[in-house]
């Protein structure tokens, strides 16, 4: 429902004060409900443990470095789905002072970080966990990108949900979850608050805005590719090479975060399927509805 509403109704202050009450309600206070409920270890279970200095770094190196491979995944993903129909974003006041910037990082960057890895890494993953490494990764991942039912941003957002689900398993620390995703919202939201510096000075110059994605020229289409491609494949041997150096980190709570696992591991009765199943049906509903709405704004 308010993602429905027209921005032009409320105020920035307004959009961000809702955004971090329906954040600490509904994606943080449910979980954390359950676990109480549960009486099970709070901080064991969503892995609040600490890692090192060197980890830190090498987890906010990649999300750096993974926003160019985000970059790629939107570019070609918005091409493709432009010829449905306009893709439609996810509603987002404009950041343009830095009283709108430092209310965003807070809405926007810290507060998801903490509620959404709490619940995709830290309960989620961990549930699935009884059906192995990989499906809880891809589970996690999965229903982490869906949360947002967004179809313009699906890709992406699956990519990053997987990448962060496997990190916080490997270090055995959902601190490495919180470092990732802060670090991608905060470029997210500095990319937007730049940009929007940017545009307001030069409206004057700009030409005339290309209304629909798919009406780009090829050749326009074409050198964005090849830009993007360049910054992608840079930025895929950096993460990469961060990656290499988080691994070697990590191997001993690696090793025994996978004995742990095994240990845990239990034929899953198909009921226990039923909520994710349930999920997936909702919103894969309402993004076939989104589709039917691009198609109609063409």
């Amino acid at each position: 429902i308010f993602g429905s509403a027209d921005m032009d109704s409320i105020s920035t202050n307004e959009f961000y004060l809702k955004t971090f009450i329906l954040q600490i309600s509904i994606i943080g206070l449910p979980p954390l409900l359950y676990l109480l409920y549960k009486r099970v270890d709070v901080s064991s279970t969503i892995r609040l443990n600490k890692i090192k200095l060197k980890e830190a770094l090498l987890v906010i190196g990649m999300a750096i470095f993974g926003y160019g491979i985000v970059l790629f995944i939107n570019y070609i993903w918005m091409y493709l789905i432009s010829f449905v129909g306009p893709p439609i974003p996810q509603p987002t006041p404009p950041v343009k002072s830095g009283g709108n910037y430092i209310v965003a990082l807070i809405c926007i960057a810290i507060m998801p970080a903490v509620v959404e890895e709490f619940l995709f890494r830290g309960v989620v993953l961990r549930s699935y966990e009884k059906m192995g490494k990989k499906v809880s990764v891809i589970m996690s991942g999965l229903l982490f990108a869906l949360l947002h039912m967004n179809l313009a941003s699906l890709p992406s957002i699956i990519f990053l949900g997987i990448i962060i689900s496997y990190l916080v398993q490997r270090s055995d620390s959902i601190i490495s979850g919180f470092l990732y995703h802060f670090t991608n919202n905060t470029i997210a939201i500095t990319i937007v608050y730049i940009s929007n510096m940017v545009l307001s000075k030069l409206d004057d110059l700009a030409g005339p805005a290309i209304d629909d994605i798919s009406d780009m020229p090829i050749e326009t289409f074409l050198a964005g590719l090849i830009g993007v491609g360049i910054i992608a494949l840079f930025s895929l041997g950096m993460f990469i090479l961060c990656l290499k150096a988080f691994k070697r980190s990590t191997e001993d709570r690696a090793l025994r975060s996978h004995i742990n696992i095994s240990l845990a591991r239990e034929n899953v009765r198909p009921i226990e399927m039923l909520p994710a199943a349930a999920a997936m049906v909702a919103i894969g509903a309402l993004l076939v509805f989104e589709v039917f709405m691009m198609v109609a704004m063409r």
